[in-house]
């Protein structure tokens, strides 16, 4: 931002769009996962950067949460990386 690249960010949940700079475009997906779809966030993208992860979960409430970690940080992970490059995203320009 400080060097004048517009800078995206995506998040699952209203309250953190508060906790992002102005500066940033928000994207809002309700889950992250195997079927996310991330066809209007990749939209005029030219690099990824995920920084999505499930950790530190306090109170788990998934009766199996190894399953659950690695939808999100595996084949969450991959969904995008997949679509991006399905958008035209450089796959140099994808990071996980």
């Amino acid at each position: 931002m400080e060097r004048g690249y517009p800078v995206a960010g995506t998040v699952r949940s209203r309250e953190k769009i508060s906790g992002l700079p102005s500066q940033v475009k928000c994207h809002l997906v309700d889950d992250i996962g195997p079927h996310t779809d991330w066809t209007g966030v990749l939209e005029n993208v030219d690099t990824v950067i995920y920084l999505a992860a499930r950790v530190h979960v306090m109170e788990e409430t998934s009766t199996v949460p190894l399953d659950e970690y690695r939808r999100v940080n595996t084949h969450g992970a991959e969904r995008l990386a997949y679509m991006a490059a399905k958008a035209g995203v450089n796959p140099a320009s994808v990071v996980l």
